[in-house]
Parts: C-alpha cells; sequence; structure tokens
C-alpha cells in the first residue's frame, strides 16, 4: 500500500462551524485539504460522497491516501428546542455518529494504515456527572441519545486502536463557539440580539437558566487542539475544554456591553424554556493531559470570543 501523502487532510463534516476552521488553520499550515459534506465535496476529490457507503468510503480513502483525517459529521440540535422524537434522535445519531466513522476506520485499516483518525466527542458523553472537573477518566454515563452515540464512537476509536494499531484518537469537545456557529444555539441567539438591538430593532430574546454555567472555548481554538491530537507520539483521547466557566448571564452582559447596552433591557428570562436544577454539578473541562502531550494553550479569551461574535453580527448587518 502507498504511505500516506504528506500534509494532507481529509475532513468529513467539513461545512459547519468547526469545519470552516479547521480547513483555515490546515491550510495555513500548508496542507492539501478535501472537505466532505452532506451532497458537497470540495477538494482532491469532487464526487459527492455518502458516508454511510462504505464503498463510496473506500473509494475516497483509497484515492485520497490521507495523512490525516477529521471526522467531524454530526447531528444534534440546541439544549433549548424541541427534540425529535426519541427513537428518531438515537437512530440517526448511530448512524452518523458511529456508522459512518467505522467505515472510515475500516477503509484506514484496508487502504491507508498510515492515515491517522481524530474523531469529535462531546462533553456529553459524562451525562450528569457526579464531580467537576471532567477528565479522561471520569466515568461515562450518557443521559442522551447524542452522547450515548458519541460513547460508541469513542469505543469504535480504541477498538480499532487496540485491535488493529490504528492512530484513532476521540477529542471530547466542551462547548465552543464562534460568529460560524448555528442560530439555533443560545450563544449565536444573544450575540444576533445585541447586534439587532445596536441597530434600533427589538431583540425580543427569552432566555432560560441565565445562571446556567458552560465551559466555553473558541472554536477556533479547539480546531487547533484537534490538529494538535493528530501530531501526538502516542494515540490517547483527549478533553477539548478551556476550564472556566462562564454563566449565560456573562455571555449576555458582554454581549450587550460590547455594542453599549443593557442586556437587562432586552432579554427576559423565561424558566420555561431550560433550567438547570439547583446542585447540578456543571460541565466544566480538565485538559491537562491535552496540554501536556501537545504543549497546546488556547489563544482566545471568553470575552473576545463574545466580542468577535456580536462585532460579526454588526457586519452582517449593517
Amino acid at each position: 500500500m502507498p504511505p500516506a501523502r504528506p500534509k494532507s487532510a481529509l475532513i468529513i463534516g467539513a461545512f459547519g462551524q468547526d469545519g470552516h476552521y479547521l480547513s483555515e488553520h490546515l491550510m495555513g499550515q500548508g496542507y492539501e485539504v478535501t472537505r466532505v459534506g452532506r451532497n458537497r465535496t470540495e477538494g482532491r476529490c469532487a464526487a459527492p460522497i455518502d458516508i454511510l457507503d462504505r464503498g463510496q468510503v473506500f473509494s475516497l480513502v483509497d484515492e485520497l491516501v490521507p495523512a490525516e483525517i477529521y471526522y467531524l459529521a454530526a447531528f444534534h440540535h440546541s439544549a433549548e428546542d424541541a427534540p425529535p422524537p426519541f427513537e428518531e434522535l438515537l437512530a440517526t445519531s448511530m448512524r452518523v455518529h458511529v456508522d459512518g466513522l467505522v467505515n472510515v476506520l475500516e477503509a484506514v485499516v484496508n487502504v491507508s494504515p498510515a492515515s491517522r483518525v481524530f474523531q469529535a466527542s462531546s462533553a456529553l458523553v459524562f451525562g450528569e456527572a457526579e464531580r467537576a472537573p471532567q477528565n479522561e477518566d471520569t466515568p461515562l454515563q450518557p443521559t442522551t441519545p447524542y452522547g450515548v452515540s458519541k460513547v460508541a464512537a469513542m469505543g469504535a476509536c480504541r477498538l480499532y486502536r487496540e485491535s488493529h494499531g490504528t492512530f484513532a484518537v476521540s477529542g471530547i469537545l466542551f462547548n465552543h463557539e464562534s460568529p460560524r456557529r448555528g442560530t439555533r444555539f443560545v450563544s449565536r441567539k444573544i450575540a444576533i440580539a445585541a447586534a439587532r438591538a445596536a441597530m434600533g430593532a427589538p431583540a425580543d430574546l427569552r432566555l432560560g437558566a441565565l445562571e446556567a454555567e458552560v465551559d466555553w472555548s473558541a472554536a477556533e481554538d479547539v480546531m487547533r487542539a484537534a490538529h494538535a491530537m493528530l501530531q501526538m507520539g502516542e494515540p490517547i483521547d483527549c478533553v477539548i475544554a478551556s476550564g472556566k466557566l462562564h454563566t449565560v448571564r456573562d455571555f449576555a452582559r458582554l454581549a450587550f456591553e460590547t455594542v453599549g447596552l443593557d442586556y437587562r433591557d432586552h432579554i427576559t428570562q423565561d424558566e420555561t424554556i431550560l433550567h438547570r436544577r439547583a446542585g447540578d454539578v456543571p460541565r466544566l473541562g480538565d485538559s491537562s493531559r491535552l496540554r501536556k502531550a501537545t504543549g497546546f494553550a488556547p489563544s482566545i479569551s471568553f470575552d473576545d470570543m463574545v466580542r468577535a461574535m456580536v462585532h460579526a453580527e454588526m457586519e452582517s448587518t449593517a
């Protein structure tokens, strides 16, 4: 089999927030990048790829022989939105997060064994953790279909490491935001509301759980960490998080302060939307293993991330 081509990467799930910033980072490092998304492929191979079709995935990996493969494909919804029927959510999550990933891992074993694979996992694998912060030794006890499927994906990567020697790692991603965050998510909703209010339009934003604490990172930093994980000497799973908590209220306050306004004049708290129970353990990540193994350190602060999101909304609506 031919060796993997140096400085080449395949990103699956490339056209969302994370794929955008990962592509930018890798191309800035001189990589040739092939990007695959729903009904769309860009790069060395231009034909659309169905990640659930094993033959198509094998052909793609065989043609590219990429040094690095990033599996970012995801099916999720905002915690503030009504979920699809439970069985639909679980079945689709398993297909996207597990079946497609296994196709990639099988392709690596059979046609490109030197390729290294990064799988984007989630803090939801911890479920309702008993203590904070959470790290790689925290029990995996998911309470959602999304979390269950991500645990299965982590198990698949571990199985291929142990059974085939595949360099396959899972990054356990905590919340990460950017101006490219989907409009259904609370961070983007707040940034949009602040920009609208600054333009004199009514924000009309109703939020629940303003005191909910979140470990927020910038998406650019998280994707730099993903790249760093594939440069490690040995394949190990790592938490990717800021290790700092901020409340939804903190986010709202800073977003509106960025445009010279008081969030309390524009946001209404609605406890029926989403609320945190008193005493809930926050999702707070400990990235000590990542930093020790890679030397990675975040470069974008919480304040700068929030301000960048608001400024981007201002520019898009100007």
